[in-house]
């Protein structure tokens, strides 16, 4: 596999020119550093138009429009910090998950080794399945991102299916299996690196789904790696805690369910049911402290963002060794706050890995003096069989609600479109 870089507005035309439409659409988002999304519908030759946007999830709306995305973007990256993102699974709408139904792009953000270490893997990885990549970024820092592109537009399970499977085969970062993760866009600067994200590689390469499973199952088979069928949102928690933590053993990818989770090494109060099967919210697991922290701080964001991250840690493994199904991952959380905080000061990506790595060192804790009452508290309020038995044993009002306007601000939450 020989690299052929094209930089600049040939990179960037390159990959519009392999970007397909969804059902007729042709929009793109684009984002600009860590918090700044833009739209429009893309043509290949790149002069298109593109809006600003503001707000989240449901209630983004598009603010100013930019006659030519290349020279408003290629402009923006040259004076500004962090880079140009795009999101290659095509969301229609808005620029999360539940606005991408379909994609044809399975791909990897590989962080570890070498760059050269990093290539040859890739390498690897095409001889002996067969598959060859679309197109291969360069980051412009200290990564390769491959993408694979399928001969149509797959459902979207499908597509985060495949991307688990390449995700666990080049042992990349596992938080590229979200449907509406932003990946590095070729052609543009990275001005705090000093160098540009540029297209590596290209191909008019596309394989079937069939195509896809077989070469990557060829794959598996000749590194011993066990196959799974399917991967559960369980399984793939533990394997991404697994894998975080370092210790990842890969029998996980195939045992049954049931063996998954250790045993409990917390007693739980009141010991009257262990079926819950809900999701429990990580943020309302959090101290009250680290709940308002969560919306951001103009002060102070490096120590508070430590507290944050350790009570996310803590909270999570905890409610992970309960064999509680957890709804929100730690660092997304982290990293939401990060972006809510002020900006200015050196505060950067950079700096949030900082503080990240330095949260998770040692075996952090939940804030809470008692976890288990807040466990008893929401499952009280959410699970009907687990509140007739409290009934049943007369201990209904064991612990009272530790945490009412949490509570309240969590039921206003699930009754509004995801943001």
């Amino acid at each position: 596999m020989k690299r052929s870089p094209k930089f600049g507005r040939e990179g960037f035309r390159r990959i519009l020119e392999l970007t397909c439409p969804v059902t007729d659409s042709r929009e793109i988002w684009l984002k600009l550093g860590h918090n700044k999304f833009i739209v429009g519908d893309y043509t290949t030759d790149g002069h298109f138009p593109i809006w600003e946007t503001s707000g989240s999830g449901k209630n983004r709306k598009r603010t100013r429009q930019h006659p030519d995305c290349w020279e408003y973007v290629s402009n923006w990256a040259k004076n500004n910090d962090g880079g140009v993102f795009f999101i290659p699974t095509q969301p229609i709408g808005y620029p999360i998950k539940e606005a991408i139904a379909l994609s044809d792009d399975i791909a990897a953000e590989l962080d570890e080794g070498t760059l050269e270490q990093q290539w040859d893997k890739i390498a690897e990885f095409v001889e002996i399945s067969g598959l060859e990549p679309a197109y291969i970024i360069h980051s412009g820092s200290k990564s390769y991102h491959p993408h694979w592109k399928a001969t149509e537009h797959l459902p979207i399970a499908q597509t985060i299916y495949l991307r688990q499977l390449l995700c666990i085969a080049l042992n990349s970062d596992p938080a590229i299996a979200n449907p509406h993760q932003p990946m590095r866009m070729a052609g543009f600067y990275r001005r705090e690196k000093g160098r540009e994200q540029t297209l590596e590689y290209s191909s008019d390469s596309r394989s079937s789904y069939d195509e896809l499973i077989t070469g990557i199952k060829v794959y598996y088979d000749v590194k011993g790696i066990p196959f799974p069928e399917d991967i559960s949102e369980s399984r793939w928690r533990i394997y991404k805690r697994a894998k975080r933590e370092g210790h990842l053993d890969l029998s996980i990818l195939t045992k049954p369910e049931s063996e998954l989770y250790p045993q409990s090494t917390y007693r739980t109060n009141p010991t009257v049911s262990t079926a819950y099967r809900g999701r429990i919210p990580l943020h309302l697991a959090l101290s009250k402290a680290n709940q308002e922290a969560l919306k951001g701080v103009g002060s102070e964001r490096n120590q508070t963002g430590i507290a944050l991250a350790k009570d996310l840690i803590g909270c999570y493994e905890w409610l992970i060794n309960k064999n509680c199904e957890v709804e929100g991952e730690p660092y997304q959380l982290f990293i939401d706050y990060c972006q809510a905080c002020a900006p200015g000061g050196g505060w950067n990506e950079r700096e949030w890995e900082t503080i990240w790595r330095s949260a998770s060192k040692g075996n952090p804790t939940p804030a809470r003096a008692d976890l288990s009452k807040f466990i008893h508290w929401y499952r009280r309020e959410n699970d009907f069989e687990y509140r007739e038995a409290l009934r049943s044993t007369k201990i209904a009002n064991l612990d009272g609600e530790p945490d009412p306007k949490a509570y309240q601000e969590y039921i206003t939450h699930i009754h509004q479109p995801h943001r």
